[in-house]
């Protein structure tokens, strides 16, 4: 800029711009080595909780079923059968609760017609009946069977459980041979297993009974015992008298 006759002329060079302010930044500090242990214990922490979450046992799978027998009374092909099935609680079972089914099941090799708690499907636990203790208690499809516990209502572990079907709503099937479970278990409520057997259960079925074993009538024991004992007394008088 030029002072001319009292007056500032701009000369035709620009003006150099004033350099920007710049802030200071801090540099980012170098973590120390507490820093890194602070951070790992940190970790540690966290990892345990996770572990914790995830390694709170669950219903599935709890324990296995012992004592396992399924009996039938007949087990000619296509002939009327009741069937017993007993097995021993590994888990407690509590209904209202999402471990309430004592028993779900699918036979094969029987066909069972519709039945409920009562005189045709009988539950008892340690000898006692339970059928008022149970809310849902009912055959389904050829061979199923559900049991579910009512609310309020508690199955220890190690309790002895018998079910039995009257031959009345028990058929077998038509050909003879060996018939595993399709499966067998205490159950949650969305039906995933909770005390399964260690050996698939099953039945057997033939196509004529067994022959039956020749036995004797309880007067017909009494007879051969007095002539075996008459033959001995015979003997030793003629010993005697020799």
């Amino acid at each position: 800029m030029v002072n001319v006759g009292g007056s500032e002329q701009t000369s035709g060079r620009a003006k150099a711009p004033f350099p920007e302010k710049r802030e200071y930044t801090k540099p980012f500090p170098c973590p120390t080595v507490l820093d890194w242990g602070n951070k790992i214990m940190k970790l540690k922490a966290i990892f345990a909780v996770v572990a914790a979450v995830t390694l709170v046992p669950l219903a599935a799978h709890a324990g296995t079923l012992t004592n396992v027998d399924i009996t039938l009374s007949n087990t000619v092909v296509s002939s009327p059968t009741s069937v017993t099935m007993s097995y021993t609680t590994a888990t407690t079972l509590t209904g209202g609760t999402n471990n309430n089914n004592l028993l779900r099941a699918v036979l094969t090799g029987v066909t069972f017609g519709a039945a409920s708690c009562g005189p045709n499907l009988v539950v008892t636990a340690d000898g006692t009946n339970i059928n008022s203790r149970l809310n849902f208690c009912q055959t389904f499809g050829a061979g199923g069977i559900q049991l579910r516990l009512a609310p309020g209502e508690t199955i220890s572990a190690g309790a002895e459980i018998e079910v039995t079907l009257a031959s009345s709503v028990v058929t077998t099937g038509a050909a003879p041979g060996v018939y595993p479970v399709s499966f067998f278990f205490t159950a949650t409520d969305g039906g995933a297993a909770i005390d399964s057997p260690a050996v698939t259960p099953g039945v057997t079925l033939v196509s004529t009974p067994p022959a039956p074993v020749p036995t004797l009538s309880d007067w017909a024991v009494i007879s051969l015992g007095l002539l075996l004992a008459g033959g001995a007394a015979l003997t030793i008088q003629q010993r005697r008298f020799a």
